[in-house]
């Protein structure tokens, strides 16, 4: 978790990048129902004393909303890379079929990109844009932890601006069953289900004994506690804030699990989904044969 946050909110027109370095100027639009901005300077508990994360809030268009329904917060750790455009197009146009839906796209950038933030407005979703760059130490680790210093800023962002609803990790370059979003809305704690084309045995799943989980069947246990894969789970935000010290370490392939040791997850606090856990509501981008 990040701390020593100082926020300032402002207006800024969608052509506008938020200013870098705690540098803060104000801006105007014209339609300031729609589009908000906040610069965040952050001094996070890493080696490189500071960082800045620059966000862009975007309203829904779509006139999609139910008021009793918890919202999704979706989550969305993206790099630039030649493949990053079509594949936020493939995943924001399954995300405009869902209601009560908020995403968080947090880019492993410096400032926020602008192509990004016009592809993202088209969707009519409402999002966060946030910039998120990888501290440097953990660039030159032999095994790269990518994505979490993404996920780690949406998580900070969601403690300071939410109170309710449901958290999702969902990386852009994976499939979604729409069934998922329905399973996961009322999510009381953490809710698990199946994940397919992942690893040697092409599924990571929880197993279960009488409706309730004893296991996991995964290709890579590596003595994880919670073997799963990222996009595997859902956690209730409400637990989530329960849990103010919970966080995702910088340490590739136990992302997951270390998370959910923070959270005080156990074994029967698990709601199993994708019926009793033999469906797959989501498969791993990256399964072509020839990768």
């Amino acid at each position: 978790m990040v701390t020593g946050e100082l926020e300032t909110l402002m207006k800024c027109s969608n052509e506008d990048l938020m200013p870098s370095g705690g540098n803060i100027s104000k801006h105007r639009t014209k339609d300031v129902s729609t589009t908000y901005c906040f610069c965040l300077w952050t001094q996070g508990q890493m080696r490189d004393a500071s960082m800045t994360i620059q966000m862009a809030l975007h309203l829904d268009k779509r006139n999609k909303k139910f008021d009793d329904l918890p919202i999704i917060y979706f989550v969305t750790p993206t790099y630039p890379r030649r493949e990053q455009v079509a594949e936020l197009t493939r995943l924001g146009q399954t995300l405009m079929h869902i209601v009560n839906l908020h995403w968080i796209i947090a880019d492993d950038v410096p400032t926020c990109n602008t192509m990004v933030g016009k592809l993202l407005k088209k969707f009519g979703i409402p999002f966060t844009h946030i910039a998120s760059p990888m501290p440097d130490v953990y660039r030159k680790s032999s095994v790269v932890p990518r994505g979490v210093a993404n996920r780690r800023a949406a998580l900070g962002w969601i403690r300071k601006n939410i109170h309710s609803g449901v958290l999702y990790f969902g990386d852009d370059d994976n499939t979604f069953d729409l069934e998922l979003f329905d399973e996961i809305r009322f999510t009381k704690k953490v809710s698990m289900f199946p994940v397919g084309l992942i690893g040697d045995y092409s599924v990571s799943s929880p197993v279960l004994k009488e409706g309730k989980v004893i296991g996991f069947f995964d290709s890579w246990p590596a003595k994880r506690k919670f073997p799963v894969d990222m996009a595997g789970f859902a956690v209730n935000i409400g637990f989530l804030l329960s849990h103010p010290h919970a966080t995702m370490p910088y340490k590739a392939g136990y992302e997951e699990d270390q998370f959910l040791v923070s959270l005080g997850l156990k074994l029967e606090d698990i709601e199993p989904k994708g019926n009793a856990c033999t469906e797959g509501r989501f498969t791993r981008g990256n399964y072509r044969s020839d990768d």
